[in-house]
């Protein structure tokens, strides 16, 4: 009897501990059940640590892996879902779970893969931004990235380095293949498409490339869309189907040689310009001297005119012999042979054997000039003439010697 009364007691004594034990399981079991809404702040408080659940944001995904090997894919992305082949497609997804919440599975056994990412991304204002991401577990679903292409050992087909950077607008369509296929799918993507670019580029001259970049971008495009010669897979086919990352567009953002060559460029343009304003200022010097010239030349053709012959028939005598044109071409280099700069330019023209003093070629034209027309205006008065109708045999308005071409300036020489 005594015996029955402990077991009982012992009995009643474990169940009431068990009832002890218990009753707070019981009564969070029962919460979870009749009251909905403490469920989902409980499932959030563990997703908060990838205990059971996760959340997961809109266009995003995470991947479970049990010891290791890829178990599912959890995607939050309207209206796409993950295929039987492991890729995102358009198709309305099943869900029991509201929002980005998802279960990972066995706490300890199923848990979230995160790795490191390094890759570069084209900002929007042209520059480039290296990324550099430890322990990244959410990558984005089948949204365009627009992910950097460094131009690297990139030359044109004159040999002159090209620096730069396009843009590879790119998504990720099977989140498996890009993750485990291989060690980085942004270096498989430059790795393919880089040697594509570096062809088309030793195709042109920098300058072709500049004007074109247009063309080139679209030859580019075209060029990684078509099949390989051997049959092979383009670019663009082998990055989707082998890896899981698909490209949607291609284009040049800038493209430039090295500083030093920027540098060596901008001095030779600068030299040309230079150049250019000093065959304009020389340009227009030779034309200030031309009236002088022609005066020059006028009185030494009718120093050479020989007995019986008119002005007309010694200059036709002379330029048939080409000693016209040759003491024409002396007397100018003796007015421009010692310019030294462009702004001001001294010369040494021999004048009666002795050389005239240095000065502007202004002021030696117009010695030149005032002497002959000294020696004209003289001869005129001689005579009969007035001096100050040089070139009007009528007496009309008077006309500046420098402003007469050669056949006035033979029609108004003294005559003999």
């Amino acid at each position: 009897m005594e015996t029955a009364l402990y077991w009982a007691r012992e009995t009643l004594q474990f169940i009431l501990l068990c009832l002890v034990v218990l009753s707070p399981v019981l009564v969070i079991y029962l919460v979870l059940v009749f009251v909905p809404q403490v469920r989902w702040y409980l499932a959030w408080f563990l997703a908060k640590y990838d205990i059971i659940y996760t959340t997961v944001p809109e266009g995003y995904f995470k991947l479970v892996v049990r010891f290791g090997a890829v178990r599912k894919i959890l995607m939050s992305k309207s209206n796409h879902k993950i295929n039987d082949n492991g890729d995102i497609v358009n198709e309305p997804p099943q869900s029991s779970l509201p929002g980005g919440l998802h279960i990972i599975g066995w706490p300890g056994i199923d848990r979230i893969y995160a790795r490191e990412m390094k890759f570069l991304k084209s900002l929007p204002n042209g520059e480039v931004k290296t990324y550099e991401v430890e322990n990244i577990d959410k990558f984005y679903a089948r949204v365009d990235y627009p992910y950097a292409l460094s131009f690297v050992k990139c030359e044109d087909k004159n040999n002159l380095p090209l620096l730069g950077h396009a843009i590879l607008l790119a998504n990720i369509i099977n989140p498996a293949k890009s993750l485990f296929v291989t060690a980085n799918f942004y270096d498989t993507m430059v790795g393919l498409v880089l040697p594509v670019v570096r062809e088309c580029l030793e195709d042109f001259s920098f300058d072709e490339i500049k004007e074109r970049k247009k063309d080139l971008d679209e030859l580019m495009w075209k060029e990684l869309k078509q099949d390989q010669p051997d049959g092979a897979n383009s670019v663009i086919k082998e990055l989707r189907e082998k890896y899981g990352v698909h490209i949607v567009a291609f284009r040049i953002v800038n493209i430039d040689p090295p500083e030093e060559y920027r540098k060596a460029t901008l001095t030779k343009w600068t030299a040309e310009r230079e150049a250019d304003a000093a065959a304009a200022v020389a340009k227009a010097e030779a034309q200030k001297a031309a009236g002088p010239i022609g005066l020059a030349m006028a009185e030494w053709v009718n120093g050479e005119k020989e007995e019986g012959e008119t002005i007309a028939q010694t200059r036709a005598r002379l330029r048939q012999s080409g000693e016209y044109e040759k003491h024409k071409k002396l007397l100018a280099d003796q007015i421009n042979r010692s310019r030294k700069t462009v702004q001001e330019r001294k010369v040494d023209i021999v004048s009666g054997g002795e050389p005239l003093a240095g000065g502007s070629i202004a002021s030696i034209a117009g010695t030149i000039a005032a002497a002959i027309i000294g020696v004209t205006s003289a001869k005129n008065i001689k005579d009969g003439g007035d001096a100050d109708n040089l070139g009007s045999k009528k007496g009309g308005k008077k006309k500046n010697p420098k402003d007469m071409d050669d056949d006035e300036l033979f029609d108004n020489l003294p005559r003999d």
